[in-house]
């Protein structure tokens, strides 16, 4: 069994996004009365699925709402900070992507991956780009992984991924790929294998993280 593609979650692992998701979520949440602070939501609410936290978390009538607000906090603050990528990110694309197929599989909605990525100068080395909104469940569910091995021909055990996120890790590991965890504190995380920084990765050593967890 070989090694074909890597596929990589965006907000925290491209970009810094994950931050202003937060940030933008946190004020709405303040608007509806609740105080929750942008570290606890990315703790608790990375990667999942549009409008969780909303319903989970706000007093709204109308979970979907809030997040539409959220969606427009968030464009003010990309428009205001930029996008700055994840440190190693673009390095290690660049020394792969001549090694192995390239995909994306985020919870972010089509329009913002697409801007996110390419203002990032990188769309060039994706050959799929998928967004848990064009599958029928979100992370943790698998389906945006499994749809993204199945659009660039591969099936899920010839993947590997690179996730920042519980509920994208354990997505992945469902899908019955290899996960390794971008974290930046210790704990147990549903990933094969953890680093603090992708500045950790080349191509060496992601072929042995996948040799010693495929199955």
């Amino acid at each position: 069994m070989a090694l074909e593609a890597v596929i990589f979650d965006m907000d925290g692992v491209l970009s810094d996004t994950q931050k202003l998701h937060a940030q933008a979520q946190s004020k709405i949440l303040e608007e509806y009365g609740v105080e929750m602070s942008p570290e606890e939501i990315t703790r608790k609410y990375a990667g999942k699925p549009p409008g969780t936290l909303f319903r989970e978390e706000s007093p709204a009538s109308n979970p979907m709402e809030a997040y539409g607000k959220k969606q427009d906090v968030l464009y003010e603050l990309v428009e205001k900070e930029g996008v700055k990528p994840i440190e190693g990110s673009q390095k290690l694309i660049r020394e792969i992507e001549g090694n192995y197929k390239l995909g994306v599989a985020s919870s972010s909605e089509p329009d913002f991956i697409e801007e996110v990525v390419d203002s990032l100068g990188l769309s060039k080395y994706f050959e799929v780009i998928k967004s848990a909104s064009e599958v029928p469940k979100g992370k943790p569910a698998p389906d945006v992984f499994l749809e993204t091995a199945d659009e660039l021909g591969l099936n899920p055990e010839d993947c590997l991924v690179i996730e920042d996120g519980r509920s994208g890790m354990k997505g992945a590991t469902e899908a019955g790929m290899v996960c390794i965890g971008l974290v930046d504190e210790s704990g147990e995380y549903p990933a094969h294998k953890t680093v603090n920084s992708l500045s950790e990765l080349d191509t060496q050593s992601i072929e042995e993280i996948y040799s010693e967890n495929s199955k």
